[in-house]
């Protein structure tokens, strides 16, 4: 979790041409990895399963409280700027090379992620400061992000093999500038 806020009945003033700038910056890389450490084999019957899940939460927050107050001379900006990137990968594979071999291989890579980039100016109340700025004002978000999940399997046997590999990704992406 970032975080950058002026708290409620807090204040930011510059003057002259000086700029205020509230920013939050995040940048994040979550990997989960199920892969076999060497080959997978059995005689009559082979199992090679890999399971990879990936749970990600990253907030990343900007905002000016509802009784703060923000005063520029010039530019006045409320920013909230994410990155991420997400890799799932699940491999599995077995030989089963007697001579009745049977060979099964269940794969699954799971991603659920949430990711929130806001900024905001949740006031001001009636009575209080607010903002102003003699400059720009700029309240903005955004979010740069990848999101990998992968599963592969390999099954092989003399009579029989079965592989299953199922890869699901849930991305839940929230970007928002709110006034």
């Amino acid at each position: 979790r970032t975080e950058a806020q002026v708290a409620a009945g807090a204040g930011l003033t510059s003057t002259g041409a000086g700029a205020v700038t509230v920013r939050a910056q995040s940048s994040t890389s979550d990997k989960a990895e199920a892969k076999p450490q060497g080959a997978g084999s059995g005689s009559n019957v082979g199992v090679g399963a890999s399971v990879a899940i990936n749970v990600v939460d990253d907030t990343t927050l900007a905002w000016l409280d509802t009784t703060a107050a923000a005063s520029s001379g010039g530019a006045l900006a409320v920013r909230a700027e994410s990155k991420s990137a997400i890799t799932t990968t699940a491999e599995g594979g077995v030989t089963a090379s007697g001579s009745s071999g049977v060979a099964v291989v269940p794969v699954a890579a799971v991603t659920v992620a949430t990711l929130d980039t806001r900024a905001s100016v949740l006031g001001p109340v009636a009575g209080t400061p607010g903002f102003s700025a003699s400059g720009a004002i700029d309240i903005g978000a955004t979010h740069l992000g990848t999101a990998s999940t992968t599963a592969t399997g390999n099954a092989t046997g003399t009579e029989a093999a079965v592989g299953a590999s199922v890869a699901v990704a849930v991305v839940t992406d929230t970007t928002a500038a709110l006034l």
